[in-house]
């Protein structure tokens, strides 16, 4: 579909055709899941392109997969959601904790996130969650008398 902006330009939607396949954004969009689906598309366009150049036919198409939800509430509460299981409270943030680490590349790079969060933990502190434009104090506007 084309929606006409005010301005009279088109907005079409952002695809790419790869094979007679229109990716990832149709696929993206069909989803709810942004990143979930944003690894499962690029993992299918990374075997349609190879297919292509090795001259193979097309693998059957896409069929997004739903991992689940997970939603950290607040301290030491979150909700998760996989299949038709639903966990929540400390339960639910334990595994919040564990999804997230696990798909952290390397072993340093976990351990390192576990320790700061851990830290952060033990001690209540924040982390920066806030990203503001205003670094420092608006000047004074000056006007002149008419």
């Amino acid at each position: 579909t084309v929606t006409t902006m005010s301005s009279g330009t088109d907005a079409r939607p952002a695809t790419s055709t790869v094979n007679s396949a229109v990716v990832p954004a149709a696929i993206v969009a069909s989803t709810s899941e942004v990143k979930s689906a944003a690894i499962q598309a690029g993992k299918y366009v990374g075997k349609l392109i190879a297919g292509k150049v090795r001259g193979a036919p097309p693998p059957a198409p896409f069929e997004y997969f739903d991992k689940g939800s997970l939603a950290a509430v607040g301290r030491a509460y979150a909700i998760a959601q996989i299949g038709r299981f639903k966990i929540f409270g400390l339960p639910g943030w334990v595994v919040w904790l564990v999804v997230h680490l696990y798909y952290l590349i390397g072993f340093t790079n976990r351990l390192s996130v576990l320790l700061r969060w851990g830290w952060a933990y033990v001690t209540a502190q924040r982390g920066a969650r806030l990203i503001t434009r205003q670094a420092h104090a608006a000047p004074e506007r000056v006007t002149e008398p008419v």
